[in-house]
């Protein structure tokens, strides 16, 4: 319940001048609400937090390219690790650099083939790949006559 208490004085205007009259004082009480009696309704939100931890894969070395595919990944001005390069003798494989002279082998999924001109798996007849085309830009020594 709030209370409130004002205080003021009257004045009145007369012919002669101005009288004053006393303070008077008034209290003003506000009435306690009435209890509330319409329905409540309440909605309750649950939230469910998934966390999911990835771990990186362990390069084994036999996971690395060819040292003449891994010497490509030096270009001018620094690494550039969206190079991505032919695997040598197998067209569904390809190269990527994961630092300077190092190259990380990736298989393309389900039955694609690496396309150069794109760096990209793309469909066998789209990418033009022969195993013969791998070996071209500086892994020709490793072709068996």
């Amino acid at each position: 319940m709030k209370v409130a208490i004002l205080s003021f004085a009257f004045l009145v205007v007369a012919v002669s001048g101005y009288s004053m009259f006393d303070d008077k004082s008034i209290t003003l009480t506000t009435p306690a609400c009435p209890p509330c009696e319409c329905p409540t309704t309440t909605t309750t939100t649950t939230t469910t937090t998934t966390t999911t931890t990835t771990t990186k894969p362990t390069i084994k070395p036999d996971d690395y390219c060819h040292s003449c595919v891994s010497s490509r990944c030096n270009p001018e001005g620094g690494i550039d690790y969206s190079i991505q390069l032919s695997y040598p003798g197998d067209c569904s494989r390809f190269c990527k650099c994961d630092k300077p002279n190092s190259a990380i082998a990736f298989n393309c999924p389900g039955g694609l083939h690496f396309n150069r001109e794109l760096q990209l798996c793309d469909w066998p007849t789209a990418s033009k790949c022969s195993v013969q085309s791998t070996y071209e830009g500086g892994c020709e020594s490793l072709i068996i006559p």
